[in-house]
């Protein structure tokens, strides 16, 4: 592989040279159509591995500009422009190749090293030495989503800058809620122009469109002669641009007259232009398109100087053309929002009288941003500013922002740091220091307050001064570390560069973006905190890019461990399924109610819902631990849960007697259940009965960890009204032992085994995966 790969240098040279080809302005639009005005229906069948990123189509728009001295120019022949298309991506698949070849040098040496020293190198400190160096990470953050969508951008515009808006003001004349409103203008507009275009959606069809037409015409098959009605196929997307074209009647590009070619160039160019008399009203609009706009004949010499793909490239920061006075092209909405978010930290920074108050505006306001995301799920219980005293009564340290639920705690250090340029770029030494800013320093604060709790030898104060007493019933602390920054390759970053005993736990590191959206999918605390844990002890486990890879496998699957499995690769498309829902959310298009959002916790169902809202109305330290339990298991042993605790009731209710039910455990990490259907309404009686049941079916399965769950006569379909929670090492006990073998040995208890579910497709006269010896489709798959 390596050898037939080219230096960057090369690829950027011949990329170069396409962008000069006349009428590549008409192949460059119809690019940036493709890529960033999609639908929401087709979002999760995207294929981005085919697309060009944000990074990839800023590259190239700037390669664009500093070497055209013409914004319009029109090919030679009309088929050159799907040429120049497939070419350039092409181009930029071979571009992507080459930033591998580092990692490929770095596993070639590791291996080396292994086989020299024959004994292995720790498992950490060979997977930093590979995927830690600099030059491989470099590849994480070129191509590394956005992370962000521009949604958030605005919506956080005005809480990052808050205490700056005089500032803005007065030097720029930024003023938030107009900058928004401009912003959002220009999105309506570009839009309505998109409506234009009827969009197939080749990119992904195309390889399967001529798989078709070859199975369907077999011998008759002529590739050349299809690919070509495939390039009319790409044009008659935009026959609406085309004026006097009528390709219903004749789609063909040879009998197409000049005229209507002429309008198609126009008419697609059209599809991004704004006028800046579209914006009446508006007072700064001037101001605005001054701050954010580039002028490539004025200053073609700043994109002369983008190199790379990580280059510092103008049309990051100023991402509006101006073509004319009143004409301006905007290529990618997208970074419009990015830059009105990125932007004005720079121009401060150029005020050397005001870096240091700029300094601590921005941490006070990234703070304020986190605390108010995590006050939405853990409401109360979510403290600020939280001043550490140690034994001796001094300051030992400080909480940024703590959350506590139960028995567990979230420790949060809130960071406002940005991954440099010199970063991106790939220097060693840059990337270590500004990690170290961003999460090492954080992760060792985290340390630092984790043991405080844990030790229960310092006292904690929050922001008004009041002691906060909490720190007894806390048996574990979680930490996370969240920026306001966008960090490109963030989730990658603080897993392989992070400096970690093994005793030491993980910690998880977020931007406010990511954090956003785990507070909207995930707003109950336990739900929330649940999350937060599976990431943390899955750590060495699961393996995505991003955090939002993470979340929806989450959602849709539920983050745990796979039988037979040493690691979880997690597929860098699988976000797609947020960025459906979440933009149909955003944008009305699907049904607001919480209930009816077909991601949100899909791996719980209704029911099982239903009594884990009636568990969570026992206020009890431990009860957060016992639900945790009951998420661990897989899908089949909480549906067969409520399924039999349904079914219990049902025949307490008919024949008056009490009816018992257990699920036990397939593995030693796994808690065992005990349902009780009681026959009366006496409380003490049930209290009895669960509670001895409970004990000896734990003692009886040797199991650490066991629920017991019981309702009275009375009770509602999903009302649990005593809860039995045991969670302590197995002993062995001559009266209990006793106990187990005559009251388990003469009951007519009913008990399944729980599953051990892989996720493969189960046939219906397969063996039963809850171990009962029945076929599938006599037990667990009998519904």
């Amino acid at each position: 592989m390596k050898k037939d790969l080219r230096k960057q240098e090369e690829i950027i040279s011949d990329i170069k040279a396409l962008v000069a080809s006349p009428g590549y302005i008409i192949t460059l639009c119809m690019i940036l159509y493709e890529n960033f005005h999609l639908f929401f229906e087709q979002v999760d069948v995207l294929n981005t591995r085919a697309r060009l990123s944000e990074k990839e189509s800023a590259f190239l728009i700037a390669l664009f500009f500093a070497n055209n001295n013409t914004m319009y120019s029109e090919p030679e022949n009309p088929e050159d422009l799907i040429e120049y298309k497939h070419r350039t991506d092409e181009l930029f698949e071979e571009l992507h190749s080459s930033y591998l070849l580092p990692f490929f040098d770095q596993l070639s040496s590791a291996l080396e090293d292994r086989q020299k020293n024959k004994i292995p190198e720790p498992f950490r400190k060979e997977q930093k030495y590979v995927l830690g160096d600099a030059r491989v990470i470099k590849e994480a953050i070129t191509y590394s989503g956005t992370g962000v969508y521009d949604v958030q951008y605005l919506y956080f515009l005005k809480l990052k800058y808050k205490y700056d808006q005089d500032w803005l003001a007065v030097n720029k004349n930024f003023e938030f809620n107009e900058v928004t409103s401009i912003v959002q203008n220009i999105n309506n507009i570009l839009s309505r122009k998109a409506q234009q275009v009827h969009f197939f959606g080749l990119k992904e069809n195309r390889e399967d469109l001529i798989q078709k037409a070859k199975k369907k015409l077999k011998k008759k098959f002529d590739k050349e002669l299809f690919l070509k009605q495939l390039c009319v196929i790409e044009f008659y997307q935009y026959r609406e641009l085309f004026g006097p074209i009528k390709f219903d009647q004749d789609p063909s590009i040879d009998k197409s007259n000049e005229s209507g070619w002429q309008s198609f160039y126009k008419g697609i160019i059209d599809l991004f232009v704004v006028n800046k008399s579209d914006f009446k009203g508006f007072k700064n609009v001037d101001a605005f398109f001054n701050n954010f706009s580039f002028d490539p004949n004025v200053h073609k010499s700043e994109l002369l100087e983008v190199k790379t793909l990580e280059s510092y490239n103008a049309i990051n920061s100023r991402p509006i053309i101006k073509l004319a006075e009143d004409r301006y092209f905007v290529p990618i909405s997208f970074l419009v929002s990015e830059s009105v978010y990125e932007s004005p930290y720079y121009w401060m920074c150029g005020d050397k009288s005001y870096q240091d108050k700029l300094s601590a505006n921005r941490g006070k306001a990234s703070e304020e941003m986190t605390f108010d995301l995590l006050h939405r799920v853990f409401g109360h219980n979510t403290y600020r500013d939280i001043k550490v005293i140690s034994s001796k009564g001094e300051v030992d340290t400080d909480i940024d922002i703590l959350c506590v639920l139960g028995n567990k705690a979230l420790c949060v250090q809130v960071k406002s740091k940005k991954l440099t340029r010199l970063a991106r770029q790939g220097n060693d030494a840059q990337l270590l220091t500004d990690f170290k800013g961003a999460v090492q320093d954080a992760y060792h604060q985290g340390l630092v307050c984790r043991q405080r709790i844990m030790d229960k030898t310092a006292r904690f104060f929050d922001v008004n001064g009041s002691e906060l007493k909490f720190a007894d019933q806390i048996d574990e602390v979680f930490i996370m570390g969240v920026t306001s920054e966008n960090y490109p390759s963030l989730t990658i970053q603080s897993y392989v560069l992070l400096d970690k005993n093994d005793e030491e736990p993980f910690p998880i590191f977020l931007t406010i973006f990511d954090l956003q959206l785990i507070v909207y999918y995930l707003n109950d605390p336990y739900d929330c905190l649940y999350y937060i844990r599976q990431r943390i002890n899955l750590m060495d486990y699961v393996r995505g890019t991003e955090e939002i890879q993470y979340l929806a496998y989450h959602l849709v699957h539920k983050l745990s461990r796979l039988p037979d499995s040493d690691c979880l690769v997690l597929d860098n498309d699988l976000g797609l399924q947020i960025d459906k829902n979440y933009y149909s959310y955003i944008y009305g298009i699907q049904d607001k109610n919480p209930e009816k959002d077909r991601v949100r916790n899909s791996w719980i169902n209704t029911e099982f819902q239903e009594v884990c809202n009636a568990l969570k109305e026992f206020k009890h330290p431990q009860l957060t631990n016992l639900i945790f339990d009951i998420f661990d298991w897989d899908e089949r042993t909480r549906n067969k849960m409520v399924e039999m605790i349904r079914e219990k009731k049902q025949q307490t209710s008919i024949d008056g007697k009490n009816h018992i039910f257990s699920l036990l455990p397939s593995s030693k990490e796994l808690a065992g259940f005990t349902y009780v259907s009681h026959s009366s309404n006496v409380p003490r009686l049930l209290c009895k009965d669960l509670e001895g049941l409970t004990t000896v079916r734990k003692y009886q399965q040797k199991a650490k960890k066991w629920i017991g769950l019981g309702s009275l006569y009375d009770s509602d379909r999903s009302k649990i009204d005593l809860v039995a929670y045991y969670d302590y090492e197995w002993y062995y006990d001559s009266v209990i032992e006793a106990a187990a073998t005559e009251v388990l040995g003469s009951s007519h208890q009913q008990y399944m085994r729980m599953t051990n579910y892989s996720g493969q497709k189960i046939r219906r006269n397969d063996p039963c995966p809850c171990n009962s010896g029945k076929k599938y489709k006599l037990c667990c798959g009998r519904t």
